[in-house]
């Protein structure tokens, strides 16, 4: 019957000891938890593990971004290189707003450009390219991921401890970034994030610790 627990129910558990949180995390078909020994607490926080899910954005499909080209809004006419700068202040929330106004803003608010600076203001090693996740969900995710880090004891330590468990490369960049610490074992017997990693063949979060 444990198997048809999904990691979306754990919070029917609040307040259960770690070792059946585990249990439920490993009854949800993650590839990377084994059943036996002390292995069901490599991940014992169901929160954080919701977290580390990446946090999908709906697709936007856009024209192509035309620099020497014009944006109007508010009846007022804004040349689109203007605009681009503008819009590589924004959060991902304003630029999804801002590719509803109109056509050409949704050109800008998707430009290469845009998504580029939209990441970086969260983690520059953390590209589309090295986490396979596009800009905006990238971002979406590492809103939830800053939340969730706030409300646990150990925060970021804690994240970069349990993404290394799951192979979340995003959830990885984003804890380095903000000064989690690759000794940081939680107290466990396990180890570190890098020993944690190596034990469920994480090899991509391997080599990048």
């Amino acid at each position: 019957g444990g198997a048809s627990f999904r990691v979306e129910n754990a919070e029917r558990v609040q307040g259960a000891h770690p070792f059946y949180a585990g249990r439920i995390l490993m009854a949800s078909g993650e590839p990377h938890l084994r059943d036996g020994g002390c292995q069901n607490h490599q991940v014992c926080d169901p929160e954080l593990a919701r977290a580390l899910r990446p946090l999908l954005a709906p697709p936007c499909f856009a024209p192509p971004f035309n620099a020497l080209g014009v944006s109007t809004i508010c009846d007022v006419d804004m040349p689109n290189e203007l605009a681009l700068q503008i819009a590589c202040l924004l959060d991902v929330g304003s630029l999804d707003a801002l590719a509803g106004a109109s056509t050409s803003w949704r050109a800008v608010s998707r430009a290469k450009e845009v998504e580029e600076a939209l990441v970086r203001r969260w983690c520059a090693a953390a590209t589309p390219e090295a986490t396979r996740l596009d800009a905006r969900s990238l971002c979406r995710s590492f809103e939830r991921l800053t939340l969730a880090a706030a409300a646990c004891e150990d925060g970021w330590d804690a994240v970069l401890w349990q993404a290394a468990a799951l192979g979340c490369i995003h959830g990885v960049l984003l804890a380095l970034e903000r000064g989690a610490r690759l000794e940081f074992s939680g107290g466990r017997r396990e180890g570190t994030a890098l020993w944690c990693a190596a034990k469920f063949d994480q090899v991509e979060v391997v080599a990048l610790l």
